[in-house]
């Protein structure tokens, strides 16, 4: 059990018994095992208390550990639960721990989500990001020696598979091809650690001369002609198409604040609706095109934004529907935190397209 799991119940008031908390620990274990795009979704809108979020994932978990847990007026618990399960997903590397952390930041807005519980959740998924876009690109010394112990070993286990089929050249081939496997194992994860660091490479000189030129590749135009309020999304989808390694680079705000500063002077705060409506509806329905699949729109609200703004040909009549679906329609927000919002959840539906659906 980690140490922290007794405080997590602090933070809403509850105070279990130890009996209890290892039954609920044997339940976090478990969830922090999901795959499923569905679960991992679910785990982060059970953690944030997003009203109607379907918390089964939890309850079933729950209950397989204790047939006794009840869930009835468990709100709070089923919170602590799946924040849990979060925070052990990310300790390790993996698909899913990229895909919860950016479901988890996506979801807060900027820390709009203000209990504490809350807080240290996302303030977990920013710590995975920022570690985990450093993982992924750093340069790891592979050596391409074996040594003379390892061929030995190597060896020996090739003779002894092939000793029974003495002479027989067809019945040896699987054994010498673990021999082959076994002997270049170290060229082949020096060669796949070199393809990394390619493309890592590729990524960072494709985004340095983007923020060189201050133009944009999808409009054909200079960022000082597209306007403040348009590039916050603009740049935004391109660099996140230039995104080779998830979940992105540490420098993407740094990144998208240049550009928006390439973009005008007029750094006033902007409401989604405002940066939606610069944008041209054609490039929209293009990047809406991209953003599939559309399972996590109450987690990527500029998404909604944009896809709720081609129900209807006016810049107005969305407005109001969007407002009822998210309350943010009013909420104004600087040019670079919208970018790097909209910029995230771009990442996040990449995220979930690598994970199973159920």
């Amino acid at each position: 059990m980690d140490a922290s799991f007794p405080d997590l119940y602090g933070l809403v008031s509850l105070k279990p018994s130890s009996e209890v908390l290892t039954a609920r620990w044997t339940a976090v274990a478990s969830l922090s095992q999901v795959t499923t795009r569905t679960q991992i979704l679910n785990l982060v809108r059970v953690s944030a208390a997003v009203p109607g979020a379907d918390a089964s994932v939890v309850v079933e978990a729950a209950r397989r550990a204790d047939p006794s847990f009840q869930s009835l007026n468990s709100d709070a618990e089923l919170r602590v639960l799946a924040s849990a399960a979060l925070l052990e997903l990310c300790k390790e590397s993996s698909n899913a721990a990229d895909a919860a952390a950016l479901a988890t930041t996506t979801l807060a807005l900027t820390g709009l989500r203000s209990d504490e519980l809350s807080h240290n959740i996302q303030r977990a998924a920013k710590h995975y990001l920022m570690e985990e876009a450093v993982r992924v690109r750093e340069s790891r010394a592979n050596s391409l020696e074996v040594t003379a112990e390892e061929r030995a070993v190597a060896i020996q286990a090739y003779q002894a598979a092939a000793a029974p089929h003495g002479q027989n050249p067809s019945a040896v081939g699987e054994p010498l091809a673990n021999l082959i496997k076994q002997l270049t194992a170290q060229q082949d994860a020096a060669v796949k650690q070199l393809r990394g660091e390619i493309k890592s490479l590729r990524e960072e000189c494709n985004m340095s001369w983007w923020v060189l030129s201050e133009y944009s590749q999808d409009l054909q135009q200079r960022f000082a002609d597209v306007g403040v309020s348009a590039s916050c999304l603009v740049a935004a989808r391109e660099l996140a198409q230039m995104t080779i390694l998830l979940p992105g680079p540490r420098s993407a705000a740094a990144l998208l604040d240049r550009v928006l500063a390439a973009a005008g002077v007029d750094r006033g705060n902007l409401t989604i609706p405002e940066v939606v409506n610069a944008t041209p509806r054609d490039w929209r329905q293009e990047w809406l095109r991209e953003a599939a699949p559309d399972a996590a729109r109450d987690l990527t609200p500029i998404l909604l934004a944009v896809e709720q703004s081609l129900h209807t040909d006016s810049a107005t009549d969305w407005i109001s529907a969007f407002e009822k679906n998210t309350g943010l329609s009013a909420l104004r927000l600087a040019p670079p935190v919208l970018a790097l919002q909209a910029y995230t959840e771009t990442l996040l539906v990449r995220a979930m397209t690598a994970l199973p659906l159920d």
